[in-house]
C-alpha cells in the first residue's frame, strides 16, 4: 500500500531517498512549519541534499562559441586490469560534469577499452599493464583554486 502523498515536516527523511524504502513511497513533499532558520543550520548531520538554489550557484551558462580549452583540464587516474568500467564511468561523470579537457590515466591493458567506450577522453598510459604504478606527466594540466561555496551558505 502506498499513501496518496507522504509529507514530512520540515526536514527529508533519508529513508525515502533509497531504493529499497523509497519505491513503497513514490513522491513526497515536505512542508515547512516555521523552524527558525538558524535553527535549522545549527542542526547536526552528515547528509545534505543538493537544492535547485545550490547548483544555480555554481552552474555557469556557456557562450555556444566558448572553446573546451576555456573549462579546464580534469586529469583522472583510474581502473586496473579487469576493473576499466570504473575508468569509463567516471571519466564519462567528469565530461558530464563540466570538465572542458579530460586526460585519464589507465593501466596499458585498457587502452582500447576506453579508447572505444570514451573517444573524447585524452589518454595517459602507465607502464604497467595492469595497475597505476608512476605519476603521469602533469606538466599538461594546469590546477586553478576556485572556491568552493560552504553548504550553509
Amino acid at each position: 500500500m502506498k499513501p496518496i502523498i507522504p509529507c514530512r515536516f520540515n526536514f527529508q527523511n533519508l529513508p525515502l531517498c533509497f531504493p529499497k524504502t523509497g519505491r513503497f513511497v513514490g513522491n513526497w513533499e515536505v512542508i515547512p512549519i516555521g523552524l527558525h532558520p538558524d535553527f535549522i543550520l545549527s542542526a547536526e548531520t552528515q547528509n545534505f541534499f543538493l537544492q535547485k538554489d545550490y547548483c544555480q550557484h555554481i552552474y555557469k551558462l556557456r557562450d555556444k562559441f566558448a572553446h573546451k580549452g576555456s573549462f579546464g583540464h580534469a586529469l583522472l587516474i583510474s581502473g586496473s586490469y579487469g576493473k576499466m568500467g570504473a575508468a569509463i564511468l567516471s571519466s564519462s561523470a567528469c565530461l558530464r560534469a563540466g570538465a572542458g579537457l579530460l586526460t585519464t590515466h589507465i593501466p596499458r591493458k585498457g587502452y582500447e577499452i576506453i579508447q572505444t567506450a570514451i573517444p573524447e577522453a585524452m589518454i595517459s598510459i602507465d607502464t604497467s599493464d595492469f595497475f597505476f604504478s608512476e605519476v603521469p606527466d602533469l606538466s599538461p594540466i594546469q590546477c586553478h583554486r576556485h572556491r568552493t561555496r560552504n553548504w550553509h551558505g
